[in-house]
């Protein structure tokens, strides 16, 4: 039972950092636009250049757009700050719960190996500044 243990834990181990590894590169690939995205939200000239291309608005309508851009921003960074710590919260969890399944010494291991994880993490990826408490509208 405990080699079935063993070979559970490191089939996790092992997802884990296939998944660190494949979201390493797709945050490296995406980390400018998101960046920008989460400190300052919506692009409202990058929205309106689009929607002229693709739908033709017109100058009155691309005034309004920007309007409900500028309107809505604070709300999108501060969704953006929620999912953050929410996804914060759900991954420590996890990672308490894979420790917990670990012998002393492996945990050992895998406190050193988490700790090296969140340093680059940090440096990658450090977290959105939350403002304020996400603010509901009605459609």
């Amino acid at each position: 039972m405990s080699s079935q243990r063993n070979q559970v834990v490191a089939a996790l181990l092992i997802g884990i950092l296939i998944g660190l590894a494949a979201g390493a590169k797709l945050h490296e690939y995406r980390s400018r636009k998101l960046d920008t995205f989460k400190e300052r939200g919506p692009d409202a000239n990058r929205v309106i250049t689009g929607l002229t291309k693709r739908l033709g608005i017109d100058p009155k309508q691309s005034a309004a757009i920007r309007d409900i851009s500028e309107k809505r921003k604070a709300e999108v960074i501060a969704l953006q700050a929620d999912v953050y710590h929410r996804f914060e919260a759900i991954r420590l969890g996890m990672r308490a719960d894979i420790r917990n399944q670990l012998t002393p010494e492996q945990r050992t291991k895998f406190d050193d190996l988490t700790a090296a994880w969140d340093v680059k993490r940090k440096q990658a990826d450090p977290p959105p500044v939350r403002t304020s408490a996400p603010t509901r509208t009605a459609k």
